[in-house]
């Protein structure tokens, strides 16, 4: 028997429950770590330059106000309401295309999506390491292009080359960090590897080092590789899978038997995050090919 699936309504699908872990597991972050907000109106990095700049106050006389609980509560509040609020909109979305109050839902979404830019951009800000935006293009521009297909009920043209240059740049920024650029080396990933793997860290380093290379490598093919052709199929594939891993790796990487798995919690939600970097090369592999089609055996 012979299945034939509209690879446009399986992109759309990936690309909903992309959008819906990232809601998701920036809901969990939230739920986790209840002063989140607390904590990042204290930064001093961040808001200290503006308290005294702005407010014209002492970055003292601010942190012990109580103004900063205040804001920091509401702000929490608002933020999980319109997170819980775009996970039911994403879930309601896998099994039917939204028709009814679609200007509300696009507006819940946009909230989200801008919520979710200002987390990780306010990570890149208080780090002051700005290639990191290129390693959250994924996580930052999928929640846009759900609302691009609310918008014109279908993927527009602009799609596929958008989603390139996303997994471009998510995965080279990835092989940049494994050489040790713009900065040395996570220590996190070395550790992830030694933990899942038990190799020593200098093997380590360079599997690290051969991940970098293979990244360069399949987004060099996904750059000047035809459309459908093999050589863009197994880029994708391979990305979908290495993204996986790395997504994974997160709550593998820090599993120890004597803690258990409450160890481990504080990383499931960047875990279900960073599972767009298995979708989306996925996405880009559908549209990539006008037709799928499926072989499967029945009986007669």
């Amino acid at each position: 028997m012979i299945l034939k699936i509209d690879s446009q309504k399986l992109a759309y699908r990936l690309i909903v429950t992309a959008t819906l872990c990232i809601f998701l597991g920036c809901f969990l972050l939230l739920i986790i770590d209840k002063q989140y907000f607390f904590s990042l109106l204290l930064n001093d990095n961040i808001v200290g330059h503006f308290v005294e700049k702005i407010l014209s106050k002492s970055y003292i006389q601010y942190a012990n106000s109580n103004t900063v609980a205040i804001i920091a509560y509401n702000t929490r509040f608002l933020c999980v309401t319109l997170l819980v609020l775009s996970v039911f909109i994403c879930t309601s979305a896998l099994f039917n295309t939204p028709a009814r109050y679609i200007g509300i839902k696009k507006s819940v979404i946009a909230v989200a999506a801008l919520i979710v830019t200002l987390f990780y951009t306010v990570q890149v800000v208080d780090v002051r390491n700005y290639i990191l935006i290129a390693e959250y293009s994924i996580i930052i521009s999928t929640p846009f292009l759900l609302i691009n297909i609310f918008k014109h009920k279908s993927l527009s043209k602009l799609s596929i080359p958008l989603i390139k240059l996303i997994i471009i740049l998510t995965f080279c920024t990835h092989g940049l960090f494994a050489f040790g650029y713009p900065y040395k080396t996570p220590a996190v990933f070395i550790d992830m590897i030694i933990h899942c793997t038990g190799v020593k860290q200098t093997t380590a380093k360079h599997l690290l080092q051969i991940a970098g290379i293979l990244d360069f490598t399949f987004c060099f093919c996904i750059i000047f590789a035809k459309r459908g052709s093999r050589l863009l199929k197994y880029s994708l594939i391979y990305l979908a899978i290495w993204g996986l891993i790395t997504a994974l790796g997160r709550v593998l990487g820090n599993y120890y038997p004597d803690l258990g798995w409450y160890n481990v919690s504080q990383f499931i939600p960047e875990t279900i995050i960073r599972l767009p970097h298995s979708l989306i090369p996925l996405v880009l592999l559908l549209l990539t090919n006008k037709k799928l089609t499926l072989y499967s055996q029945t009986q007669a």
